[in-house]
């Protein structure tokens, strides 16, 4: 149903952000890119 595909795409963030990082603040300061 709908709440395993929620659960679904939680875990797929959570894979994503732990294998692909966002780079420190730090090093976006000179970025306009970053809406923060």
């Amino acid at each position: 149903g709908r709440v395993v595909s929620f659960i679904v795409v939680g875990v797929l963030l959570l894979i994503v952000g732990y294998l692909a990082p966002v780079p420190p603040a730090g090093a976006a300061e000179d970025s306009e890119e970053s809406a923060g």
